[in-house]
């Protein structure tokens, strides 16, 4: 092994050879340049983190924006429901004789049997206002209510324009027989949805109280729903909602009170239809994880999104999952507990 002094002796005489070379030529050599490889090597891109596409109606991940449709489901409970555990949203509102109805909205699910599908009512197309053009399912109109149908921001793919995309289940009496396929009237629909409706998704809000179970006593209904695993379970008329033969559940529930007025229609037994008026101002209440958020809900045209602010400062924030929006007459009130 050679020390290091023994190295330095064995450089000094090659060193001294590559100076008397470079003395004895007629000009001096330049020395080889050196490039750099470091310097042009082609910068390694930093990885461009990949958005996850939340839908605007549950806060939940979803491939794409799918179009909307909106079909108005019977809540009688005699028959069961099909396929309403996979709306985004489902709105309860008055009709004739103080019962009840659904207008349910699907986009991030697309199931082929919904329903049983009925009669759409002039409330349904105030409420859609803020979703932008969307699909509008249902079986049967007041002619009244039709014109105005056709006339509002929706498409109409109800049963008398596309009855090849509904199937009939005649094991129930009419008019419980008929069946949306979602999945099919999706194609008919306009698009996705281009704005936001008003809901926002994120951390509970705060000053919660006891919101494990709600009740609204309807003039000829009775609407509830119990807080258990994560979920509300609804129950109509004392019996429990049945969607596919399960509880019908929901991740939150929005009590939404509303001035409840006549419209200009009838039904076919000249009762006369209730407006919900879903345009202005009122008293809200959210409804998530076993807890209750007091707050407000604006609305200042048809065509725009309603804004649900908590008493206690900034947004009534939803749990991302499924909404259902109870429209609760001002006259009639909740009961949470």
């Amino acid at each position: 092994m050679r020390t290091a002094q023994t190295a330095g002796l064995l450089l000094a005489p090659l060193l001294g050879g590559s100076l008397l070379l470079a003395g004895c030529g007629g000009h001096s050599t330049a020395a080889p340049k050196v490039t750099s490889t470091s310097a042009s090597a082609t910068p390694t891109p930093t990885p461009v983190k990949k958005q996850t596409l939340l839908s605007p109606l549950t806060g939940e991940p979803v491939a794409a924006l799918r179009p909307v449709v909106a079909i108005k489901v019977d809540d009688v409970g005699t028959y069961g429901e099909n396929g309403l555990d996979a709306a985004d949203v489902v709105y309860c509102e008055e009709v004739e004789g103080g019962l009840t109805r659904l207008l349910a909205v699907f986009a991030s699910q697309q199931p082929t049997s919904v329903g049983p599908v009925r009669s759409a009512r002039e409330s349904d197309l105030e409420l859609l206002g803020e979703y932008g053009r969307i699909a509008l399912g249902f079986s049967g109109a007041n002619s009244g209510v039709l014109a105005e149908v056709d006339a509002a921001n929706v498409r109409n793919v109800d049963y008398d324009n596309l009855p090849a995309l509904y199937s009939m289940d005649y094991s129930r009496p009419r008019p419980y027989t008929f069946l949306a396929n979602v999945a099919e009237l999706a194609a008919k629909a306009p698009g996705a949805l281009e704005k936001p409706v008003g809901f926002t998704f994120g951390a509970a809000p705060t000053a919660p109280v006891s919101g494990t179970s709600f009740s609204v006593r309807y003039p000829g209904a009775h609407i509830a729903g119990t807080y258990a695993a994560g979920g509300y379970t609804i129950d109509r008329n004392g019996t429990v909602l049945l969607t596919d033969d399960r509880p019908t559940t929901t991740t939150n529930v929005l009590l939404q009170y509303v001035t409840v007025t006549s419209s200009r229609f009838t039904d076919h037994d000249h009762n006369v239809t209730p407006f919900s008026v879903t345009v202005g101002t009122g008293k809200a209440v959210l409804l998530r994880g076993g807890h209750a958020y007091a707050g407000t809900w604006s609305r200042a045209k048809q065509a725009e999104p309603t804004t649900w602010t908590a008493s206690a400062g900034g947004r009534l924030t939803l749990a991302p999952g499924r909404t259902w929006v109870v429209l609760v007459p001002v006259s009639v009130g909740a009961t949470v507990v």
